[in-house]
Order: structure tokens, then sequence, then C-alpha cells
């Protein structure tokens, strides 16, 4: 039993064991598979790291190809600005060139024409002193010598001052020159402060860059509310597409409604016409009747006869009133059914339009709920997307902190705990590992990019110590070689010298040069003060040339702005000054409102010429009324003429006033008339009624007046038998009486006679009417008959356009149907590609959770070379800095060197312009010395010699040869010269002649 028991618990220890034994295994697999996912994992974080590496050196090598570039673009644009410098020195030295070479050409056309002027005063002076000598008379003017000669005076003095304007027109083209020379200056300036735009813009597009990115993801949150937004106006629209579908169907159910409404009116007063139409039937047919039954009999008492007649005209027109009635209903039904006709096209017009409206609608409203659902289900991807990222992040976070707080299940095994301690050390050294491996591989690449600085600094520290060791070398071999400076070696003589300063200053310079006792400092500060001293005065002159000149300038443009002005106010009462004439264009304008004047003027002459001739024609045209030789009182006499027919036409205007108002009158009883009468035929017609009665009345009492006939007659043949019985019996009595008896019987029969002939010719006369009313009922009826066969047709088309309109119905509902099935089978495939899409979209994220963690290592990465490109940005800017610097200094020079150079050119212009006042002075002064020289009996010495003098003298010789040419005539007048013979010839003909 022992043994047994022991086996028992050994056999219980085994299957437990192997029970442990399984339980391990599985956790081994369990462990082994964790651990092949954690490889596999590591080995997916490697070629992660591997790629972002890579993506980080294209980057690298992007920013620097971007700054090679942009070095590039500098060193382009730096050459780019030197070049377009040298051209423009090279422009303004080929300006000045210019305008030195027309000042050159100026100067020798003015020596031409001076030159000129010389040989023509000579030729003058030769023509006057040969014409004195001829003419045996003191001439001292060309005009005297021309009035001898009896030819055209011509003015000498206008060829004298033409050499004044010659200097305004050589210093009008320098300061065009000059102008222009400031122009270029000017768009240099502008070009330099364009590139400095230009710099400054760069910086703003890398700031903009900067923005441009938070920008974007500013979007994408922005375009997600839009998608929002945009969801919620698709519900919208839809309900406002149903509500205004539902009104328009209640719309068109109502117009429906009151056309059929309209329709049954229609027809039953269809049904009221033939029922009046049947009951004058059925009272013709009794009138018929009753006329065949009186004419048989002849009625025999007055007073039934008159009734009947009365009766009969009175029925009569009431039957012609019931005709006309009928006319008027038919005519009125006619145009009853052309109006139903017209509204029944086009309500059947309209149908047809809300049903392709309806239609339309319909399609829209399925392809905007096919939309809806298509935006809905792919919202509703899109949540469900967002429920499974949070899911599984939640998930995740749970899995840490369920690992985190889980519970310590119990030991089964020491080697089961040691196992699981063993991974979790395992797992942790890993993550360290990888954190280690991380952060080494950011130091490598950060030690990588500082050994390649080092060894590029390296480099060129190295050529550096080379450049400074040869410097040294030369420096050395320099001082080996080199001996002593003395002052002369320091400052030689031809230091001082410039050959292209004046001889004045370079001889003050030579001066203090050549001083021995001064040291070389002083020596240089004398020359910089000789320099100053003769600049400063150089400068003074051409201040003063300026100022003279401008002065000229501003009394000319002041002369000129006066005339404008004058003239611009003269012509439009606005000034027009001197810069609006240049800036605004002001010439044109005031050429073109010279020119309206003119047009303006010749339009008032063409319009006084036309007043005159309307004056003609008026005074032509009403000379009966008034003067016509006195315009006023002609055309007041036309005028009170005109007044009295004005008069005349306002009391004919009153008069066809008070016709209307009479005519409106008149109109308006017509219509109360016309009411009237329609009152009246109201109430004909109950008298009809009544008078239908009285016939029936009449017709019995007719009956029972020929039964009083017949018993009359039966009388009448009593009375006779009678009378022949008293005859017979009383013919002896009573002869007397009888005779009475028979006259009065005699009287009766004639009177009843008579009547009766009255009743048949009145009974023929209402047989005639009867006829004809006949005939207009026949036509009636057959008008009637026209208007049921139109009202058949109309019933049968409308018949046929409510079946054609059901048949249209049904081929759209089909066709609805269709298209219905096949927008829903497309929207359907839709939905199930999209639904495909949003299940790749689901393991995207989840692979996309996986790699969160590999963004974050990523992102240490990336914010480890943003460091490095803010560095680099520093450098640049700095780099941008220096470059803008060196660009003001160069900006500095030019313009220094701008300067110096238009000083120069206004000093060497300054100094020919007075070389050239001077010579013209000396030129006018010669010409004006010639001219007293040469009239020197008409110039008082004591005087100094000017224009006003020379004037003075020019008008004395000029009186002086106007008496000798008077004279002469008077000689040649006394000897009676003729025109081709000379005074003198005839002066000795006439001596001659007196020996």
């Amino acid at each position: 039993m022992k043994e047994n028991q022991l086996l028992r618990a050994q056999f219980e220890e085994a299957v437990s064991l192997t029970s442990q034994m399984e339980d391990l295994h599985k956790q081994n697999s369990a462990l082994l598979t964790q651990v092949n996912q954690l490889k596999a994992e590591k080995v997916d974080l490697i070629h992660r790291l591997d790629i972002l590496v890579q993506k980080d050196k294209e980057t690298e090598s992007r920013l620097l190809n971007e700054k090679a570039s942009s070095n590039n673009l500098r060193g382009s644009d730096l050459t780019s600005m030197t070049k377009e410098i040298e051209k423009i020195k090279a422009q303004s030295k080929a300006q000045l060139d210019d305008i030195y070479g027309q000042l050159q050409r100026s100067e020798q056309e003015r020596e031409k024409e001076s030159v000129e002027k010389r040989l023509l005063i000579s030729k003058l002076d030769r023509i006057i002193g040969e014409a004195s000598r001829f003419f045996e008379n003191n001439l001292q003017s060309v005009d005297e010598v021309l009035e001898a000669l009896n030819g055209p005076k011509v003015c000498v003095s206008t060829d004298l001052p033409s050499v004044q304007p010659i200097p305004v027109q050589v210093r009008n083209a320098v300061q065009a020159k000059e102008a222009e020379m400031h122009k270029k200056i000017h768009k240099l300036k502008v070009k330099l402060n364009e590139s400095e735009k230009a710099k400054e813009a760069l910086d703003d597009d890398l700031k903009k860059l900067q923005r441009e990115s938070q920008h974007a993801q500013q979007q994408l949150r922005a375009e997600n509310t839009e998608l929002k937004t945009q969801i919620e106006k698709v519900h919208e629209e839809m309900t406002h597409n149903e509500r205004h579908y539902e009104a328009n169907m209640n719309r068109l159910t109502t117009q429906n409604e009151s056309l059929k409404n309209e329709v049954s009116k229609l027809k039953e007063r269809v049904k009221k016409i033939n029922e009046d139409c049947k009951e004058l039937k059925h009272q013709l047919h009794m009138a018929q009747l009753q006329a065949r039954t009186a004419s048989p009999v002849a009625p025999k008492g007055s007073e039934g006869v008159s009734q009947s007649a009365a009766h009969n005209q009175k029925h009569d027109a009431q039957l012609e009133a019931l005709v006309e009635k009928l006319q008027a209903t038919v005519s009125e039904l006619n145009n009853e059914i052309s109006n139903a006709n017209k509204k029944r096209d086009s309500a059947i017009s309209q149908l047809k339009d809300k049903d392709n409206e309806i239609h339309n609608l319909a399609i829209q409203i399925e392809k905007v709920k096919s939309e809806f659902t298509a935006l809905d289900t792919v919202h509703q991807e899109t949540l469900l997307e967002v429920e499974t990222l949070r899911q599984a992040l939640i998930t995740r976070e749970k899995a840490k902190d369920e690992i985190k707080n889980a519970p310590k299940a119990k030991q089964p095994n020491p080697t089961i705990v040691k196992l699981h301690k063993a991974l979790d050390e395992q797992k942790q050294k890993f993550y360290a590992l990888q954190i280690v491996s991380g952060k080494q591989e950011t130091r490598i690449q950060d030690q990588e990019s500082e050994i390649r600085h080092l060894t590029a600094r390296t480099r060129e520290l190295e050529a550096d110590l080379s450049r400074s060791c040869n410097e040294i070398l030369e420096l050395k071999t320099t001082f080996e070689t080199r001996h002593v400076p003395t002052a002369d070696d320091l400052l030689p003589p031809q230091v001082f010298r410039c050959d292209d300063f004046s001889p004045e200053l370079s001889t003050q310079i030579a001066k203090i040069a050549s001083n021995p006792s001064l040291q070389p400092p002083s020596k240089v500060q004398h020359s910089y003060k000789a320099i100053r001293k003769y600049f400063t005065k150089q400068i003074a002159m051409r201040d003063a040339a300026l100022d003279a000149a401008f002065n000229e300038n501003q009394t000319i443009s002041n002369a000129v702005n006066q005339f404008l002005v004058d003239a611009s106010i003269a012509l439009c009462d606005q000034p027009v000054t001197f810069k609006d004439f240049f800036a605004q264009n002001a010439g044109k304008d005031i050429v073109e409102k010279i020119i309206n004047i003119r047009a303006d003027n010749a339009a008032l002459v063409h319009h006084n010429e036309l007043m005159k001739n309307a004056l003609v024609n008026l005074k032509e045209t009403f000379i009966e009324i008034g003067d016509a030789n006195d315009p006023i009182g002609h055309v007041q006499s036309i005028k009170e003429k005109i007044e009295q027919l004005n008069g005349d036409v306002y009391v004919r205007n009153k008069k066809l006033r008070q016709y209307k108002s009479t005519l409106a009158s008149t109109q308006a009883q017509a219509k109360s008339r016309e009411n009237e009468l329609l009152n009246e035929i109201q109430s004909l017609k109950f008298q009809v009624e009544d008078l239908v009665q009285q016939c029936k009345r009449n017709n019995e009492e007719i009956a029972a007046l020929r039964q009083n006939n017949q018993r009359m007659q039966v009388e009448l043949s009593d009375v006779n038998h009678t009378r022949e019985d008293l005859e017979s019996t009383i013919i002896q009595d009573q002869d007397e009486q009888i005779q009475m008896a028979t006259d009065d019987l005699s009287k009766q029969v004639s009177k009843l006679r008579e009547q009766l002939r009255t009743q048949k010719e009145q009974f023929d006369h209402l047989e005639i009417e009867y006829h004809d009313a006949t005939e207009q009922l026949n036509r009636t009826r057959k008008q009637l008959q026209l208007v049921k066969t139109q009202k058949l047709q109309k019933d049968a088309e409308y018949d046929e356009l409510v079946k054609i309109s059901a048949e249209k119905e049904d081929a759209a509902a089909n066709r609805f149907e269709s298209e219905k099935q096949h927008l829903t089978e497309s929207y359907e495939n839709a939905l199930q590609k999209l639904h495909e899409q949003c299940e790749q979209h689901r393991s995207d994220v989840e692979k996309f959770n996986a790699s969160l963690a590999e963004e974050q290592v990523k992102l240490a990465n990336l914010k480890a070379t943003i460091a490095k490109v803010e560095k680099e940005k520093l450098k640049a800017l700095a780099e941008m800095q220096t470059t803008k610097n060196q660009m003001k200094r160069e900006k500095m020079l030019m313009e220094s060197t701008i300067r110096s150079q238009k000083l120069q050119a206004e000093a060497q212009y300054n100094e020919r312009l007075e070389e050239f006042k001077g010579r013209a002075e000396a030129e006018k002064r010669t010409l004006l010395a010639f001219g007293a020289d040469s009239f020197r009996d008409f110039f008082n010495p004591g005087t100094t010699i000017d224009e006003r003098s020379y004037k003075y003298v020019i008008e004395k010789a000029h009186e002086k040869l106007v008496q000798l040419a008077k004279s002469d005539a008077h000689v040649r007048r006394m000897v009676s010269a003729c025109e081709q013979q000379t005074t003198e010839d005839a002066v000795a003909q006439l001596l001659l002649n007196s020996v």
C-alpha cells in the first residue's frame, strides 16, 4: 500500500511536472514569437533609420547646392553691377566728349560767321565809298545808296545783332546735356536702390517660405472645417429643394383643380343653354299650333278680335327679343368656348413645362441624394478611421498601463521568473541600446559635419600659412635689399607734378616743392592749401557765371510766363504758367483753343448770315403786318397778331372742351339709358311670360267666342224662321215695325262684315310675321347645331390630349425609374470602391501607429539639422551685411568720382564760356568803333562808344543820305534829266547848251 501511494505520488508529481513543462514550452514559444517580432521591428526601424539618413543627406546636398547657387547669383549680380557702372562711366565720358565736340563746332561756326560779317561790312564800306564818289555826294549808309539808286529799302541793322543769340544757343545746348547727365545719374541711383530692394526682397522671400510652411498646416485644418461646412450646406440644399418641389406640386395641383372647375362650369352653362333652346322650341311649337287653330275660324265679336290682335303683336315683339337674346348668348358662348380652348392649350403647355421641370428636379434631387449618400459614407468611413486611430492609441496606452500595472502572477517556478526577468532586462537593454545608437548616430553625423568643416578650415589655414610664409620671405628679401630712404626718396619732386593742373597751380606747387626750407609734411600741407585756394576761386567764378546765367534764364522765363499767363487768361480765363506749358502739354491746348475760337467765329459769322436771311424771309412773309422797315416794331406787331391768334385758339379749345364735356355727359346718359333699357328688357321678359299666359287665356276666350258665334248663327237661323213666320203672319198688321227691324238687322250685318275684314287683314299680317319668326328660329337652330358640333370636337381633342399627357407621364416615370436604377448602381459601385479604399486606409493607419515612434526619432534628427541650418543662415546674413556695406562704399566712391568729374566739366565750361563772352564783347566793340570811325563827322568823341551812340550816328547818317537824295532829285528835276541819264551828264549837257 505504501509503495502504491509512493508510486501514485511520484506519478502525480510526474504528471504535474509534465503539465508544468508544457506550460513552460508554451511560454517559451510565446516568448520566441515576441522575440522574432521584436527582431522584425528592429530590422524595420534600422531600415527606416537608413531612409532618414539618406533623406538628411539629400537635404544637406540640396542646401549646399542652394547655397552655392545663391553665392553664384550674388557674384553674377556684383559682376553685372560693376559692368553696368563701367558702361555708365563710358556713356558719361562719351556724352562729355560729345558736349565738348559740339562746343568746338559752335565756336568754329561762330568764327566763320564773324569772318563773313567782317567781309560783308568791308564790302558795304567799299560800296558806300564808290557810290559817294559816283554820285559826288557824301553817302554814309546803305539806305542812302539804295535811295540814290531808286531801289528797295533794306535795313542794315538787321544783320548786325544776329551775333547775339549764338552764345545763348550754346548755353542752352550745354544745359540740355547737363540735364541729361543729371537724369542718367538719377537713373544709376535708382538702379542701385532697386538692387538694394532686390536684396531685401530675397530676405523677405526667405521669411515668406517659413510663413508658407505654417500657412500650409493651417490650410489643412481649414480644409477639414470646410468639408464639414460643405456637408452641412448639402443637407440644407436637400431640404430646400424638397420644400420647393412640394410647393411646386401643390401649386400645380391647385391650378389643375381650378381648370377642372372652369371646365365643369362651362359644361353646366352649355346644358343650361340647351335646356333654354328646348324650351324656346316648345314655345314656338305651341305658338304654331295656336295660330293654326285660330286661322280657320272667323271671329265675330269686335272686342275679342281687337284683344287677339294686340296679343299677337306683343307675342311677336317677345319672339324678336328672344331671338336677339339667343343670338347674343350664342355669340357669347362662342367667345367663351374660344377663350376656354386658349386657356386649355396654355394649361396643357404649362403642364408639359411643369412636367419637364418636375422631371429635371427629380433627377437633380436624385443626384444630390446620391452625392449626399456618398459624402455621408465617406464621412462615416473617416469617422471610423478616426475611431480606429483613437482605439489603437488607447489600446496601446492601455497595453502599456496594463503591462505596468498588471498583477504579478504566482510564480509557478523560479526558472520562469528568471527567464521573465532576463527578457525584461534584455528588452530594457535593447531599448537603451536603440536610444544610445540613435544618439551616437546623431553625434557621428554632427562630428562628421564638424570634421568636414574642420578639414576645410585646416585647408584654408594651410593655404594662408603658405601665403604668409611666401610673403614673409618676400619681405625679408626686400628688407635685405632695401637701403635707408631719404626725404627725396619718400617725396620726390615728381610727386608734386600733375599734368592735369593749370599752369598757375602747377607753378605754385612747384615753388612749394622746390623750397628746401620746408619739410615734406609742410610741403604737402602748403600744396593742399594752394589747390584749395585755386579751386575755391574757380568755384566762385563758376557760381558767379551760373548766377548770371540763372538771372538771364529767370528774366526770359518770367517774360514768357507773363505772356503765357496773359494769353491763357485771354483765351479761357485759366492762367497757364511756364511750368504748366511744358509739364501738362499746355501748348497743344492753347493751339486747340485758338482753333476752336476761329471755328466759333466762323460759326457765328455763318449764324449771323442765317439770321440776316431769316429776317429777310420774315419781312417778305409778314410784309402785310406792320412796318417792314422797322424790324423791332415789325416783330412786335407779329407778336401781337400771334397773341391774338392764340386767344382765338384758346376760345376754340375752350369750346372743344365744352363739347367734350357734353359728349362725355351724353355718353354717360347713353350708358345709363343702356342700363335702363337692360332693366326694361328684363321687365319685358317678365311681361312676355305674362303675355304667354294671357295668350292661353285669349285662346280659351276665342274658343268660347266660336261657340257663341255658332250659337248666334243658330239664333240667326231661328230669327230668320221667325221673321218669315212673322212676315207671313203679321204682314198686314205690322209692316212698319218689320221694316224697322229689317233695317236694324241689315246695319248690324254690315258692321259685322267690316269687323271680319279688319280681323282677316290683321290675321294675314300676323301670319307674315310668324313666318319671319320661324325663319329666324331655324337660323338660330342651325347656329346651335354648329356650336354643339364644335363642342363635341373640342371634347374629343381634350380627351386625346389627356390620353397623350397620361402616356407621356408613364414614359417619363419609366425613364425616371431606369435612370434612378442606373444612378443607384453607379453610386453603389462607387461606395464599394470607397469602402475598399477605406479598408486600405485603415491598414495604412495601423502602419502609421507603428511608425509614430520612428517619426519621433526623425524629429530629433531634424531639429539638429534645423539648428545647423540656422547657423548657416546667420553666416549668410553676415555675408549679406558685408556685401551691403561694400555696395554702399562703392556707391559713395562712384558719387564722389561723378561729382569731381562734374566739377571739372563745369570749370572747363565756365572757362570756355568766359572766353566766348570776352571774344563776343571785343568783336562788338570793334564793330561799334568801326562804325563810329567811318561816320566820325556825326559822332561826338566826348561820349562813350555804346549801342545808343552807335544808333544815334546811324540815324544822323540816314538823315543826311535822305537830304542828299532829295537835293539830287530836285537838281535832276531842275535839269530835266531822264531816268537813264545821270545828274552829272544832265548838268554838263545844260552847261553846253547854255554856252
